[in-house]
């Protein structure tokens, strides 16, 4: 067994994708707004983030209700490009997170997670996360400004859980502030490395265009449009591949 920190695994199509990484999303795609669920849409409880773990816990939190103001407010984030990359990311994860939710409930759990092909729902990942919190390990630095959090090894992983560097860690890095501790979102998912900065900036042009494309399938699997599983899967990938193909067009 070994501890999950960030992969870089986000490769994947990264060669159809890579004009994507010349330029920002144009108003024609412009970023979806994130999904709302009732319990974002209610006046939110003062978080704690007293300590590593609790700020962790109250960021888990946040992701399950796909609260996106919630997530970034437990975040240590300073320059001004990062941060709007990090609300790109977080948007495109909020409506994955929903997307998914609606094939499963539209399909039932097996033939949900076949339609975005992941072994595990994300809302189970969530749970899973929060339940493992209560033996993780914490490590500070020698003035305790920072801190590793370890999350129990989970025994028997499913082949294939982690397909991107955005579910499914064990290892996360906060940072204390003057308004207690707060994730090291861009440490802990692998978005400061200078090496990778073509990925991040792939990222950042295809992924608001990702979210309008799942924006817009939520609805018609929650509208019931597709009969079957298969027309789902048949329709994110239509969509998908449109995507890159337009983004070939325009590579140099």
């Amino acid at each position: 067994m070994f501890l999950v920190r960030a992969p870089l695994r986000g490769f994947v199509c990264l060669l159809a994708l890579s004009v994507a990484a010349h330029g920002a999303p144009t108003a024609d795609d412009a970023p979806a707004t994130a999904p709302t669920s009732e319990s974002a849409t209610r006046p939110a409880s003062p978080s704690d983030t007293s300590t590593p773990v609790a700020a962790l816990h109250a960021f888990f939190a946040a992701r399950q209700r796909l609260d996106i103001n919630a997530e970034n407010a437990l975040l240590t984030l300073t320059d001004a490009e990062k941060k709007q990359y990090v609300a790109i990311v977080l948007n495109y994860l909020a409506w994955r997170h929903y997307f998914q939710r609606q094939c499963i409930a539209c399909f039932g759990k097996a033939n949900g997670l076949a339609i975005d092909g992941r072994v595990r729902s994300f809302d189970d990942q969530v749970k899973l996360d929060q339940s493992r919190l209560a033996t993780a390990t914490v490590d500070f630095n020698d003035d305790k400004t920072e801190a590793t959090v370890y999350l129990d090894i989970e025994p028997h992983r499913p082949t294939g859980l982690q397909i991107d560097r955005f579910t499914a860690l064990d290892v996360y890095d906060l940072v204390h502030t003057n308004n207690g501790w707060r994730l090291d979102f861009l440490k802990t998912y692998d978005c400061d490395s200078p090496n990778m900065e073509p990925l991040y900036r792939l990222e950042a042009g295809i992924f608001p265009r990702m979210a309008t494309a799942l924006r817009d399938l939520s609805a018609l699997v929650k509208n019931h449009v597709y009969k079957t599983p298969d027309e789902a899967r048949a329709a994110l990938q239509k969509r998908y591949e449109g995507l890159y193909r337009e983004a070939a067009k325009k590579t140099p």
